[in-house]
């Protein structure tokens, strides 16, 4: 084999080989890459996403504490004696198997009013025997946390409270009775010091009770929740093992552990004696499920029936509509700040996550990462790894293509049908990224030798064209074709004023020195302004703004391009005036309008150029820029999408002109500032300025309503405060003008006329 081929041979090989072995150095945990990780929770989330089932469980409802409740039935939290009132509706009118609700209750009822009433007849009226009476009789009906406790005794409803872990380890109200207790605490755990839990007199009375804690990873993005968690060595269920307990009075609950799992052991869970678990629910570290999201939640996600808790309330339900469904009571009011987000959506209902782990336990449905998830993975990588160094680089690009493509179809159709058909959750994200890297690793060298030789000819060209347009066309290149179009643009001419003198007193080759001097400061300002430059001819430079690379801000970068060659032009002018040298300005034209832009040429040779009537007018408003004594011009259509000038700087309005080849005037605009933009050089502060352009203004509005007189006046004014301004002359001349020899008011217009180029 010729050593330039093994050469190529050899360098694919050796890429694909330190991918290979660094994604399984992290995979054996030889190497942390965080990233990794993150790039496993997108897959898992788009894997999650395209495989919801989409349908409405139901055999679950979630009654709603949304807005119309809180509108209707008060503020968060009811009384009790609402609350009994709701249980009592679901659970006696209704027939539901099971309630659970989603909300702690770690207060006495401020609403009931029996604990006041007993704290006046024990003080102030303890003389009082009838109130005394009076309260005992009406204990129950008065004492609505008494109501609540009572409804709860004789209704299968399951309690919330929540674990915490702060420092203090801060504990209020009462836990239900731990599911075990084991000594020492089990490993594998969430380990909690703290609760907040109901108090004693609905803890008592209520038959069951869980936590509600959520679990979220380094992103905050709740993708499992824990169903089993400890607390001194007690041993407690969420809120939806619970919930689902009650509904299946019958089941017992079991816990097994499975050894040998990497990260620590894997618990599963099982409700035996009844229907309510067709399958264990095999738990991650730390006793979290992943959660088997059917839809994008709330009320209008499709997953499950959501009722208005004051619908409930109100009795509007037929009497034993929900017979037999699970009920959850919880809030998607953005207030009670009880949404998560999840990878099925931003705002998702707490509640929703108890409501979707159940209907997964119901169906079996589960997803959990095996015990022998670390085994496979790594055998599949070195599958993958071998395949990839052996056959990847003896192909050619499209074998190699075809080689790619079809083991990323492998990996992801296997991953699938694992997903689906038995919710085994299996690293994706490895795999994936090792057969791309080395897909991509061996196109990229198989494509060197031809790239190098493209990237020289992409050199060369863009010496003729700018940069931009290169690596646009390099990048895109269907977006960005050569075909001639019709575009607005913004195109600009400056010629150098006062050139033919000096070259004149030079010898050709100073004088080529001189001006691509010159051109390559310009060049400079014109590229920084992102300005594609068309084509110098003699002392002239012709550019234009909007193409290659499209942009809505064509006019606004010309502009300041052409403030800068300016300035540029009088940085040149002070250094030859400093050496006594004769020295150089600029005229600039600028006129924005739809033009014809493209490859433009003949069979023999072609540029990238612009033409149509919008170029005519810029070079025309460049020719005008000698009689009229300034160094930039610039068409209305220009000024009208300017949107800002550079501090200093203001607009100064010259007038209507209509220029050789052209039947309709034009309005042109020059800019001046202080020391540049508009051939002045001695301007005022500011102020001094604005108050200069407001007279010239009213002068103007004078000239084109033939106020010459009046226009006159104003003009004199503005020679005294700045005769240096050659435009305010050429006006004086032509008022006076206009005095000896008034124009027919039919024919008048206010424009002035210059016949040269």
């Amino acid at each position: 084999m010729p050593r330039t081929i093994w050469r190529q041979y050899g360098r694919r090989l050796a890429v694909t080989a330190l991918i290979s072995l660094t994604l399984l150095s992290h995979t054996l945990g030889a190497l942390e890459l965080q990233w990794m990780d993150t790039l496993e929770n997108v897959l898992y989330d788009t894997r999650l996403n395209l495989t919801m089932p989409g349908t409405m469980d139901e055999r679950i409802v979630i009654i709603d504490v949304d807005e119309p409740s809180l509108a209707r039935i008060g503020q968060w939290p009811w009384g009790r004696d609402r609350m009994a009132a709701l249980v009592h509706e679901l659970v006696h009118r209704q027939g539901v198997a099971a309630l659970g609700i989603d909300a702690v209750f770690g207060e006495s009822d401020r609403s009931s009013s029996l604990p006041e009433l007993r704290r006046l007849a024990e003080g102030e009226l303890k003389k009082d025997s009838a109130l005394a009476g009076w309260i005992s009789r009406n204990a129950a009906r008065l004492d609505h946390d008494r109501q609540f406790a009572e409804a709860l005794e004789v209704s299968p409803v399951a309690l919330a409270f929540y674990l915490t872990s702060d420092r203090g380890g801060h504990r209020s109200g009462q836990l239900p009775r731990p599911l075990m207790h084991m000594e020492p605490p089990p490993p594998g755990l969430l380990h909690w010091s703290g609760y907040g839990a109901p108090i004693a007199q609905l803890a008592q009375a209520a038959r069951a009770a869980g936590f509600i804690n959520s679990y979220g990873g380094r992103d905050g993005v709740v993708r499992s929740a824990p169903l089993l968690a400890s607390l001194d060595g007690d041993i407690y269920t969420s809120l939806a093992v619970a919930t689902l307990q009650q509904a299946h009075s019958g089941s017992a609950l079991h816990i097994g552990r499975v050894p040998g799992r990497p990260g620590g052991p894997l618990y599963r869970l099982l409700l035996t004696g009844g229907d309510a678990m067709p399958e264990p629910v095999f738990l991650q570290p730390l006793g979290t499920a992943l959660v088997p999201y059917r839809g994008p939640g709330g009320p209008d996600g499709g997953s499950f029936r959501y009722i208005s808790a004051a619908d409930v309330l109100d009795g509007t339900l037929s009497p034993g509509e929900l017979h037999g469904r699970i009920a959850l009571l919880g809030f998607t009011s953005m207030g009670l700040m009880d949404l998560r987000t999840t990878p099925v959506g931003p705002a998702y209902p707490g509640v929703e996550v108890h409501a979707s782990m159940i209907s997964g336990m119901l169906d079996g449905t589960v997803p959990y990462v095996p015990d022998w998830v670390q085994g496979f993975h790594i055998t599949q990588l070195l599958l993958l790894a071998l395949a990839l160094t052996v056959l990847m680089p003896r192909q050619r690009p499209l074998p190699t293509l075809g080689l790619g493509l079809g083991l990323l179809a492998l990996v992801v159709g296997v991953n699938l049908a694992l997903f689906l058909g038995g919710d085994l959750v299996l690293p994706l994200a490895e795999p994936l990224l090792l057969v791309i890297t080395a897909l991509t690793a061996n196109l990229a060298l198989g494509y060197f030798l031809e790239s190098r030789a493209r990237n020289e000819l992409a050199h060369h060209f863009a010496t003729y064209v700018p940069a931009d347009l290169v690596r646009q066309m390099q990048r895109n290149p269907d977006d960005y074709g050569m075909q001639a179009r019709a575009q607005e643009l913004t195109v600009m001419f400056c010629d150098l004023i006062g050139f033919t003198a000096i070259a004149e007193a030079m010898e050709p080759t100073d004088l080529q020195q001189h001006l691509n001097e010159i051109f390559s400061s310009l060049g400079a300002v014109i590229s920084q302004h992102y300005g594609t430059i068309d084509k110098y001819m003699g002392d002239c430079v012709m550019a234009f703004w909007g193409a290659p690379v499209p942009t809505a801000e064509h006019a606004q970068q010309a502009v300041e391009a052409a403030l800068g060659m300016a300035a540029a032009i009088d940085r040149m002018a002070a250094e030859r005036r400093a050496l006594g040298l004769p020295v150089l300005t600029a005229g600039i034209g600028l006129n924005t309008g739809v033009v014809a832009v493209g490859n433009m040429g003949s069979d023999v040779r072609r540029a990238y150029t612009v033409i149509g009537d919008a170029v005519n007018l810029a070079s025309r408003l460049e020719g005008i820029t000698r009689p009229l004594g300034v160094n930039i011009i610039v068409s209305e259509d220009t000024h009208a999408q300017v949107h800002a000038l550079p501090a200093g700087c203001l607009w100064q309005e010259l007038g209507s002109v209509r220029v050789k080849g052209r039947s309709r005037p034009v309005v042109i605009y020059t800019v001046r500032s202080e020391g540049a933009g508009g051939g002045d050089e001695s301007q005022l502060d500011d102020g001094t300025l604005g108050e200069e352009l407001a007279l010239w203004q009213a002068a103007l509005a004078d000239w084109r309503a033939r106020n010459f007189g009046a226009c006159w006046t104003k003009i004199r004014a503005l020679r005294h405060q700045n005769a240096d301004f050659s435009p305010y002359k050429l006006y004086e001349d032509s008022v006076i003008s206009a005095l000896r020899f008034p124009p027919p008011a039919d024919k008048w217009d206010g424009t002035l006329e210059f016949t040269e180029k």
